[in-house]
């Protein structure tokens, strides 16, 4: 076949297929080596594991399911180490060069023959990295077959997920792994030392850096200014060591971190000077980091290192401060001056937060495009500020955010028009009216009157003369003179919405009931009945997602939702990819599963529904 499409078959291979691919001819091992070593996963072996847990990473499932040792080794589709006996002797007579796509050097390039001749070099030849003796003892006594792959295919991965490794693994990491981009370390300890050799011999080639539960990490920030080219840092459920003093340096010539003398701190203060003492050192630096995404996941970390760090990083986009338990609204004031450019933040779980903090991030960033603010004291007021401010809204979370109702979600859905995901789970005390338009009876308040109010907002979405007021949402009576729309507006995002997780659904609270009840009374609707009689909750919900062009993942419940009455009717049935009912007012027949799964989304994906026990039903959805 075309290289091309040799290429291309192999970038939909797992890597138990590549690895299969590799052994059948010469050509084939030049074509699949590149993407089986693309992506590598490294784990540290101690003396006590079985050597049936040498392998490439991707042992078949056949292999623990099969009784007899002839089949268990057939099966094994890992790489053997003594595969550079059977292939580095092919290196000078391999088959014509294949064209290399963006990212990947084939076995043909220069860098990879060299990396497998070097093996078999003279000794006295200057091909390839160069290992120390006691690197060449550890591949040598190593049974880490990967460990000893990356002799020959180093040059050849790109990103590499390494598990509690030691000091001498990293450093023959650092000498073979040439073309390195992406490196994550799992577990381990980990410190300035032995960073420092890795980072300084792959400066220009890591762009990623991710620490995820390692056990230690010590002075860590250190090493990063080695890496003129770090794209992306990221620090999760790890422990950060303290010390008595570390001294750090005042300058250097990298674009990334710099750092500056500090006195007997913690660690992490040791290391980064504080917001107050580092506006002296302003003028020493050469250049800001080139850092786009910055992930810190570890609640220890003291406000004023944070903020330190954010001082070099002008350019970031993204960032994700989320179980941060010191940060406070004066951080979130001072962002806008640090990171300009930010246009996805995360603040998760950040118990120091107030509403005016928040206020303060979304007046100073109109351009974000993704929120997360899960698990945090967020309130209507809130909802309402963010999407007058943030209309270019993409992404937004707030599940777990107690202090909301269904007027805050009425804010959002009404007026962000580009909003692509909106998840709020676990929010109590939402009910079907968040699919109204109630919110329009607080736009209306002090227009007929005379002058509007000092501070207000009108979305292109509203309609005419109904500013949108800062206030919180409160009751009124609506003048005559005041036009209300005859039928609730259409959601702003209806031709954008693909994702929209909801909780369980409640009965409405009186005060907002009454609201409800109080508009249908002014836009002439008649009430036959009690003001604070039920509703048709199934119709409403029915009506609103009617109107979503594109939703392909809904997660929906209650205790008086019924499945076959809202989604009757979507408009494109066949958009829904996933769909999770929480809770449902009956228990499912199997005509409604075959109406599900027939009818209103034929092409579903994924499934989460209650059975109630049911196991026809159970038994015809899986079949």
């Amino acid at each position: 076949m075309l290289p091309e499409l040799d290429r291309l078959i192999a970038s939909h291979l797992d890597r138990s297929a590549l690895a299969s691919a590799t052994r059948v001819s010469k050509q084939w091992h030049s074509i699949f080596t590149p993407f089986l070593w693309k992506q590598l996963s490294l784990q540290h072996f101690s003396e006590d594991d079985d050597d049936s847990d040498e392998d490439f990473g991707f042992v078949s499932s056949s292999r623990s399911n099969s009784s007899s040792p002839r089949s268990a080794t057939s099966s094994l589709p890992s790489l053997p180490s003594s595969c550079s006996s059977n292939w580095s002797s092919f290196s000078a007579s391999a088959p014509a060069a294949v064209p290399c796509s963006i990212g990947v050097i084939c076995a043909s390039s220069p860098t990879f023959s060299a990396s497998i001749s070097s093996s078999t070099a003279a000794p006295g030849a200057s091909i390839g990295p160069k290992l120390t003796l006691v690197q060449h003892a550890l591949l040598n006594s190593s049974r880490n077959k990967t460990l000893k792959g990356l002799r020959h295919f180093g040059p050849l991965v790109h990103e590499l997920t390494a598990t509690g490794i030691t000091d001498q693994e990293m450093g023959v990491i650092s000498v073979l792994c040439t073309n390195l981009r992406v490196l994550e370390l799992i577990g381990g300890r980990y410190s300035a030392e032995n960073l420092t050799e890795l980072f300084q011999r792959r400066q220009d080639s890591i762009q990623t850096v991710r620490f995820r539960s390692c056990v230690i990490l010590q002075d860590i920030f250190r090493p990063l200014v080695h890496l003129s080219n770090l794209r992306e840092f990221e620090l999760m459920s790890s422990s950060l060591l303290t010390t008595q003093q570390i001294a750090t340096t005042a300058t250097t010539t990298t674009p990334s971190l710099s750092l500056s003398p500090s006195t007997s701190t913690s660690l992490l203060s040791a290391q980064l000077k504080s917001s107050s003492s580092s506006n002296h050192h302003y003028n020493h630096l050469s250049s800001p980091s080139s850092l786009k995404s910055f992930t810190l996941g570890c609640g220890e970390i003291p406000e004023s290192v944070i903020m330190t760090l954010l001082t070099y990083t002008p350019k970031l986009e993204q960032l994700s401060l989320d179980w941060s338990h010191e940060l406070t609204d004066f951080s979130l004031s001072s962002l806008q001056y640090l990171c300009p450019h930010l246009t996805q933040i995360s603040l998760s779980h950040s118990a120091m937060l107030t509403a005016e903090g928040f206020m303060a991030l979304f007046q100073s960033y109109p351009g974000l495009v993704s929120v997360d603010v899960s698990f945090n004291i967020i309130s209507d007021a809130m909802l309402e500020e963010l999407a007058r401010s943030c209309r270019s809204l993409r992404h937004l979370n707030i599940n777990s955010c107690q202090n909301v109702t269904d007027l805050g979600i009425q804010a959002i859905l009404l007026n962000c028009a580009y909003l692509a995901s909106f998840s709020f789970r676990f929010i109590t005390g939402l009910s079907c009216l968040l699919f109204d338009d109630i919110v329009t009876i607080d736009s209306s308040l002090d227009v007929s009157a005379g002058s509007p109010p000092n501070k207000s907002f009108s979305f292109s979405s509203s309609p005419p003369n109904l500013p949108f007021s800062t206030s919180p949402p409160s009751f009124s009576l609506i003048s005559p003179r005041t036009r209300l729309p005859p039928t609730p507006r259409p959601w702003a995002c209806r031709e954008t919405l693909q994702t929209l997780h909801l909780p369980d659904l409640v009965s409405p609270n009186k005060n907002i009931l009454a609201k409800y009840h109080h508009q249908q009374t002014m836009l002439g609707h008649r009430l036959d009945s009690d003001p604070l009689q039920p509703i048709c909750s199934n119709k409403m919900i029915q009506s609103r997602l009617q109107q979503l062009d594109k939703v392909k993942h809904l997660t929906l419940g209650g205790h008086s939702v019924d499945m076959t009455v809202v989604l009757d009717g979507l408009y494109r049935p066949y958009e829904l990819e996933s769909l999770n009912m929480t809770k449902l007012k009956r228990t499912l027949t199997m005509s409604d599963a075959q109406w599900l799964i027939d009818v209103a989304a034929p092409n579903l994906q994924k499934l989460l529904i209650p059975m109630f026990g049911n196991r026809s039903v159970t038994e015809y959805i899986e079949a």
